[in-house]
């Protein structure tokens, strides 16, 4: 089955945090459920972004979403705020299409890097992007940010593994 993969249309928005809760789920197969247990974002939040022009959605070939990738801005760079594929399309290269949609873009728009924070070792994780070339980088003061984005994620118990930051060099 092929995929497109596009700019996400303000429709769309409000079926993003059901699909975002679908691709949660296979946090359980790795002993994460309070992470498959968090709530998504809200649809108003999902629609700021896609008026925005930063959320990549892959379609089925009924133009139906099956996938998604947010980007937002930290310390002046690309990041990663949410990238989800439905469990039923995942394992299929979806995530990798949409990764390289949000990387194409943060280059077009003169971009050095592109961050994300990530949990080390969960397979399509910190794995995964270290296959589109990502590597831990540490947060401190150069990046007040990310290093803000990384503690409202310890804030909100979502450290219960190793998890990281990760960098792109553009």
């Amino acid at each position: 089955m092929g995929y497109s993969i596009r700019l996400a249309r303000e429709g769309e928005a409000r079926g993003l945090p059901a699909l975002e809760m679908d691709a949660a789920a296979a946090f359980r197969a790795v002993g994460l459920g309070a992470i498959a247990d968090d709530d998504a974002w809200e649809d108003e939040h999902y629609l700021e972004a896609v008026r925005a022009g930063q959320v990549w959605v892959a379609a089925d070939h009924d133009d139906r979403v099956v996938g998604f990738a947010v980007a937002d801005e930290l310390d002046g760079e690309a990041y990663v705020a949410e990238i989800s594929v439905r469990a039923a399309h995942a394992r299929r290269g979806i995530g990798r299409r949409l990764m390289g949609a949000l990387i194409d873009r943060a280059r077009q728009q003169g971009y050095r890097e592109v961050t994300l924070t990530t949990f080390r070792d969960v397979p399509f994780n910190g794995p995964f992007y270290r296959t589109l070339g990502f590597r831990e980088v540490a947060v401190g003061p150069d990046r007040p940010e990310l290093a803000a984005a990384r503690q409202r994620e310890k804030d909100a118990g979502v450290d219960i593994k190793p998890r990281i930051a990760m960098v792109l060099r553009l």
